[in-house]
């Protein structure tokens, strides 16, 4: 919620936003601009092809958790492939490729051996209370607890992981694709309206960038409330259902109230 937040103060005086972000390192409208025709001068294929390797790197070495390299990519997205839209289902279309190259590692060289892996030194995934919930769900709908995953940071493991264990477990590579695609498309489409502000700020009046910028991050506040209404309520209802969390809380108070009837 923070990232929007900012977006919306920047938005209200870009002006401003530009002074802000010189000592932290970020370039002023005019280096904006020349990075901008920069980019515009290689060609079509040179430019998607560097977009997709950056994304797929910053899947398999796991960079989200430290690194706001996906951010970047997303925001750049209306530059590279031409308007909002067009940019906004491009960088889906590619964070989901990179998203299946991770996976299609986990069903080659994982699969055998999941339950004994371990991330960074902490116990085997086998051994973890969510680990047995989470293989049932595999099995029983593969799309949901995919869709889950992305749009929920549930698990006690780096982000980009995620992509890796879902290879392999039971999930199918399509469901997978899709459902990954369809969770992703937050994120794209508001990065993508901060893109296409920063590209409007280097090439029309001030009169003009404040108006549009007032129009984009307008769209993008309700879009974002709405979106996040949306999965609270639909995370909330997935992870009660697939992971069984209504049942540990039944289970729980059960076993409390029997404690107290004992004591």
């Amino acid at each position: 919620v923070l990232f929007p937040i900012s977006r919306l103060l920047a938005a209200g005086s870009l002006d401003e936003f530009f002074a802000a972000a010189a000592p932290l390192g970020l370039p002023d409208r005019a280096s904006l601009a020349g990075v901008l025709e920069s980019i515009a001068a290689y060609e079509t294929s040179v430019k998607v092809g560097l977009y997709v390797l950056a994304f797929v790197v910053e899947k398999f070495f796991m960079l989200t958790e430290c690194l706001p390299i996906q951010i970047g990519l997303k925001t750049l997205a209306p530059i590279i492939f031409g308007g909002l839209v067009q940019g906004a289902l491009a960088s889906a279309a590619t964070e989901t490729l990179a998203a299946a190259c991770n996976f299609a590692i986990g069903r080659s060289f994982l699969t055998d051996r999941i339950r004994g892996f371990s991330i960074f030194g902490s116990e085997p995934i086998g051994k973890a209370s969510w680990f047995g919930a989470l293989a049932r769900a595999a099995e029983q709908d593969g799309f949901r607890l995919s869709l889950l995953l992305r749009l929920a940071p549930v698990l006690p493991l780096p982000f980009d992981s995620y992509w890796y264990l879902l290879g392999a477990l039971p999930v199918g590579l399509p469901e997978f694709a899709a459902a990954h695609f369809l969770g992703c498309l937050k994120t794209a489409f508001l990065d993508a309206s901060f893109g296409m502000l920063l590209l409007t700020s280097v090439g029309a009046d001030g009169s003009v960038v404040q108006t549009q910028a007032q129009q984009i991050v307008l769209v993008e506040a309700i879009a974002f409330g709405i979106v996040a209404v949306l999965i609270s309520t639909v995370a909330t209802r997935l992870i009660n259902e697939l992971l069984g969390l209504d049942e540990e809380e039944s289970e729980t108070a059960v076993a409390e109230q029997s404690a107290r009837r004992v004591d």
